[in-house]
């Protein structure tokens, strides 16, 4: 999605998301990380597992605000999806 040698994390957010498996777990949790970078216009860079269940996922994520002048080339994926036990990034 872009350089991360060039995010800065100086935002902080819980994220905790649920699954019904493993699978949808890792779904949901990539799908909760694009919602925030959509809807906050947020970059990721660190993260930090707070607790990790085989149906719950809790942890503290942390990365900048995008800029375009200082995130050249940042790509927006727009969602990630389950299909035959692949995951595959819609761009």
């Amino acid at each position: 999605m872009g350089d991360l040698d060039r995010v800065e994390e100086n935002i902080t957010i819980p994220v905790k998301v649920a699954g019904d498996s493993l699978e949808s777990l890792l779904i949901n949790w990539l799908n909760e990380l694009l919602y925030y970078e959509d809807s906050r216009k947020i970059l990721f860079k660190g993260f930090k597992i707070n607790n990790l269940t085989e149906t719950e996922l809790a942890a503290s994520v942390s990365g900048e605000k995008i800029d375009p002048k200082k995130h050249a080339g940042f790509q927006a994926i727009k969602a990630a999806t389950y299909n035959q036990a692949r995951i595959i990034f819609d761009v």
